[in-house]
């Protein structure tokens, strides 16, 4: 049996292809704005709305509140680029992670109190308390953000999130800077000027994308049409960067946002000031937008070295610390593990061991620290189950944060690790591998590839669709420099197909020639000295399904068996040839376990049934011990005296039935 961590999720096993995608999906082909919906379908939007205007028209001071990440930086940015753009008297504020931590902070609100109007981006729906501050301050504020409400909500002027329970907005999926568009959106349109706000889609899109929200629905218009702007971006500090990440003008794409783009901007959040990611989106000079810019690229060398250090401590604390046969979440600890970047390693744990995973670092008695989620686990759920215990917390079903003090850590610990245990089975510690459409080697073509990226951009919620296509083995080699990867070509009907598997390389040690193989990718073009070429990116392989027939009929002597060997004689009936071939495999083979796959495909015509029993013959002849455990068989090649097969009462059993 081939390696294989994933419980496959095959959708459906046949049909047009991209007929299939776009329905399963609920894809629109051509997005457009026409699409998009009515921002006065939120609740609290006339009321906003309402007040920034009065708030304008009276030059009151208004300041933004933003979050320091790049969802947050990028609501603050095209809010104040728009607010400016009306005349308002606006400014922003954006905590400094270290020394203010997250969301709203009451010091920095009353630093703020000459401001008679505060509008939150990306944050505000859990600060009880320090909407409190602002109104004895003598603010209004109006919280727009896209985070889970808790039980109890703030006393705001009002407040703009669809995720509030009497808000029938026809999505829930909205990023922060989502949300501070649709508020830009009412304003304009209250204005007259709604054609003003499409300049700021580029930016949109990277809040959207490296917020990781589902690219479905209002998200998928809005990041479309993002990308399409950012091919020609006006933003001079958008082009500076982009000048940095994608000096070819490549295709803009959910991958450049969410591995380049977004991390550089994220980095100053993490390790510095993110103000200068706002800076950089609102610049006006070309030679300062090209400065900080170069100035995001370094802190994110940092930000990566920094990350690397602090993987690395967590994995050796989980090493020492933690049960991972019985414990189903990982919560790791640690003095001086940057905050700004537990997020991060956080989601790196997980994908190394697929459990929830906490990340917690210490400084100054309080721990700050970050959550990651599995499908089916809620964390957010499950962190309001020990709310007593947090400063602060809040986020989604999938991430969430939280400041704990030191004293409180243990309980934390304790009460995380038996919520864990009593909600999460088995099966879903098991990563699943969603499965959009079998196909047969002739389906793929260049055609369907290129019409398969009509329906970009992809990315959370619209992931490049997973193919599965069955074959026989008809080349197979590690390459790259270390041989970490794969190169893989299977036939089917005189077709082949082309795959590589990215860090892979370790299969080759698995697989044989002629094998038949089912492998899971994505669809991918091969440029190559001029030529064009069509491949899978390799996602899983496994073995085929153990013929439960055939099993079946070894384990239990079933009725009617002589019809059935009639019918499938050349199956379960073992030759002489097949006896030798049999013992020459598991004799040569390099281990002392064998799937019953691998074996069945060594010669042409073997089955389960046969198999099984050309092993039986040698354990009664002498020649092998064995036992078979989930369709692994472990043995040992013993020493015995030669012996004919005719002294084998099963071998002579089994050739009467054909007689």
């Amino acid at each position: 049996m081939l390696p294989n961590k994933y419980q496959w999720r095959l959708q459906q096993s046949s049909g047009d292809i991209i007929e299939h995608i776009v329905k399963s999906r609920n894809l629109e082909l051509y997005p457009s704005v026409e699409h998009l919906y009515d921002p006065f379908l939120l609740k609290g939007m006339d009321k906003a709305t309402s007040r920034i205007l009065k708030a304008k028209d009276s030059g009151e001071s208004i300041v933004i509140y933003g979050d320091y990440d790049v969802d947050g930086i990028t609501s603050t940015a095209i809010l104040y680029m728009f607010l400016t753009s009306i005349g308002c008297n606006v400014s922003y504020y954006i905590p400094n992670r270290m020394t203010e931590g997250y969301g709203l902070n009451g010091n920095a609100i009353r630093s703020l109190s000459p401001a008679t109007l505060m509008i939150t981006v990306d944050t505000g729906i859990a600060a009880v308390n320090e909407v409190d501050i602002a109104n004895e301050c003598g603010m209004d504020v109006i919280i727009t953000d896209h985070h889970e409400c808790q039980e109890n909500l703030p006393l705001a002027y009002c407040i703009i999130n669809h995720k509030q329970a009497d808000c029938n907005y026809p999505t829930k999926v909205l990023a922060g800077v989502g949300i501070t568009f649709k508020l830009i959106c009412a304003l304009a349109s209250q204005l007259g000027v709604c054609d003003s706000v499409w300049q700021y889609l580029d930016i949109v899109a990277i809040g959207t994308v490296a917020d990781m929200v589902g690219l479905v629905d209002e998200n998928r218009i809005l990041v479309s049409l993002g990308f399409k702007a950012m091919e020609n971006s006006k933003n001079l500090g958008l082009r500076a960067l982009l000048s940095i990440v994608n000096p070819k003008n490549n295709k803009i794409t959910a991958g450049l946002i969410g591995y380049q783009i977004g991390p550089r901007i994220n980095a100053v959040g993490r390790l510095a000031d993110a103000k200068l990611g706002v800076k950089l989106l609102t610049a006006t000079d070309e030679n300062e937008a090209r400065e900080i810019a170069n100035q995001l690229d370094e802190e994110n060398t940092n930000r990566k070295n920094t990350e690397d250090d602090i993987v690395k401590c967590a994995n050796l604390y989980i090493d020492a610390n933690i049960d991972l046969t019985h414990d189903k979440i990982v919560i790791a600890a640690g003095e001086g593990w940057h905050h700004g970047v537990v997020g991060i390693v956080a989601s790196r744990i997980l994908a190394r061991y697929y459990k929830p995973t906490v990340i917690l670092g210490l400084e100054n008695g309080v721990y700050s620290g970050s959550c990651r989620s599995i499908e089916g686990f809620n964390v957010f759920s499950a962190l309001c189950e020990h709310k007593d215990l947090f400063v602060k917390f809040g986020g989604h079903e999938m991430a969430a944060g939280l400041t704990i003090t030191e004293d409180n850590l243990e309980a934390f610990i304790s009460g995380m690790k038996a919520t864990a245990n009593e909600l999460i089975s088995d099966e879903m510690l098991i990563p699943k591998l969603d499965i959009d459409l079998a196909v047969n080697i002739c389906d793929l073509n260049m055609d369907i590839y290129n019409q398969l990226m009509l329906l970009q951009p992809f990315g959370m919620g619209n992931e490049m669709p997973i193919f599965q296509v069955e074959g026989i083995v008809a080349e197979f080699k590690p390459i790259g420099k270390n041989l970490e990867h794969l190169k893989l070509v299977i036939k089917q009907d005189n077709r082949i197909l082309q795959m590589v598997g990215f860090g892979m390389g370790y299969y080759a040690n698995h697989l044989s020639k002629g094998e038949t193989v089912i492998v899971a990718g994505e669809l991918s073009k091969n440029e190559w000295n001029n030529n064009v070429s069509l491949q899978l990116i390799i996602k899983a392989i496994r073995s085929p399904d153990i013929n439960k027939f055939f099993m079946d009929l070894y384990k239990e002597y079933l009725p009617c068996e002589k019809e059935i060997i009639n019918q499938y004689a050349d199956k379960m009936i073992p030759s002489y040839n097949d006896c030798k071939i049999i013992y020459t495999f598991f004799k040569n083979y390099s281990s002392k376990e064998m799937a019953i796959n691998r074996a069945i495909h060594c010669i042409d015509n073997m089955s389960e049934y046969k198999l099984l029993k050309i092993l039986d013959i040698f354990v009664e002849l002498g020649f092998i011990s064995y036992k078979l455990t989930d369709e692994i068989i472990y043995y040992d090649i013993l020493e015995a005296p030669k012996t004919k097969l005719e002294n084998s009462i099963i071998f002579m059993n089994l050739q009467q039935l054909i007689v």
